[in-house]
Order: C-alpha cells, then structure tokens, then sequence
C-alpha cells in the first residue's frame, strides 16, 4: 500500500474511533486521486457520516486531506464517500437539472437553482453542456453563489 494512502487510512480510522462509527472501507488510487469508501456496519451511522446535504461529509473530507497535508507536506486529491452518498447525488442533481432546463425551455425565462457547493454546480454544468436549447452560468458570490439555467435565444 502506498505510504499516502497508509496515511489516510491511519486519519479515518482515528475519526472514525473518535465518532464511535465502524465502518467497512475501501481505499484505492486512480491516476492521482485517493478514493476513500465507507460503509458503516450500523446503517444509522451514515446520515451521522453525511450530515445535511453531504456537509457533514465535505467536512470530514476536508479535515483528513488537511491531516494528510500537515503529514505529507502535500495537498492530495482526496475524495471521500458513504454508503455510495456522492454517485446517488450527482444522479440527483443530473435529474435535477434536466427538469429545471425543461421548464427553461418551456417558459423561455431563465432558472434559478437554489445555492449549491462548487462541486454539484460543475455537475449540473457538465450534464447541460451537449445541450442546444440551454446553458448554464454561476451567478452571485460566496455562500450565496447559485446556478441559473437559460434558454438559447
């Protein structure tokens, strides 16, 4: 196992002991992100692991890349996931996307998505960019940066 990796596994499995959560995990490496998969033995653990929106998740992923940095001396790309959480949004946000284009279309007025992470806005961009009829842009700053979904004229 590569020594990055025995680095990672070494801060989940602290955080996970601190939370009281065991999990059964996967850890890989795919060109140059390090993949993390959890799957709590007690599946009320996961909405713990999760939080609201992913939050709580984002965060974890968050303060184990900056272990493995305060470790490695190095920012990794780190991706880490629960119960499959992040495929199952991303399918959402894909659906989510092509209704809000349709009613684009529809009433011919733009869209207006509710605030989203940097990571699920670049979903809804790429599952509209082969589309002819609609395009995507952000709009706003900050926490209240949001998408906004416009029929081609």
């Amino acid at each position: 196992m590569d020594d990055k990796l025995k680095i990672i596994k070494s801060a989940v499995e602290d955080i996970l002991s601190d939370l009281g959560v065991v999990c059964e995990s996967d850890y890989s490496l795919d060109v140059d992100v390090y993949s993390v998969k959890l799957t709590p033995t007690d599946p009320n653990d996961a909405p713990l692991l999760i939080g609201y929106h992913g939050e709580t998740l984002a965060s974890l992923q968050s303060i184990i890349g900056l272990i493995v940095f305060k470790k490695t001396g190095e920012w990794l790309k780190l991706v880490l996931d629960v119960d499959g959480y992040r495929e199952k949004r991303e399918g959402q946000l894909k659906a989510l996307a092509e209704s809000f284009a349709l009613q684009a279309v529809s009433s011919g007025q733009p869209v207006f998505l509710p605030p989203m992470t940097p990571s699920e806005r670049r979903v809804i961009h790429l599952s509209l960019e082969g589309r002819t009829d609609v395009y995507s842009e952000s709009e706003g700053e900050g926490e209240n940066r949001r998408l906004v979904i416009k029929p081609k004229q």
